[in-house]
């Protein structure tokens, strides 16, 4: 999933995904609960998730899930 929107540094990646995390120069905006939640549910599908960050020019978010052949 990708948008133009604020983004985010790439420095804080990872830390997206924390429970309430505030990024760098973020003053009092929050990400909350939502991608906390979002990696609980990808990764209990044993998937992953990655997040690319562009401040002023958009985030881009890739969830990979395995494959269920039998």
């Amino acid at each position: 999933v990708a948008d133009t929107g604020d983004g985010f540094d790439q420095a804080d990646a990872q830390r997206l995904f924390d429970r309430f995390h505030r990024g760098t120069n973020a003053g009092e905006r929050r990400f909350g609960l939502g991608l906390a939640l979002l990696r609980e549910v990808v990764t209990s599908h044993h998937g992953t998730i990655e997040a690319q960050g562009h401040p002023g020019r958009g985030a881009t978010f890739t969830v990979r899930l395995p494959s269920t052949r039998e």
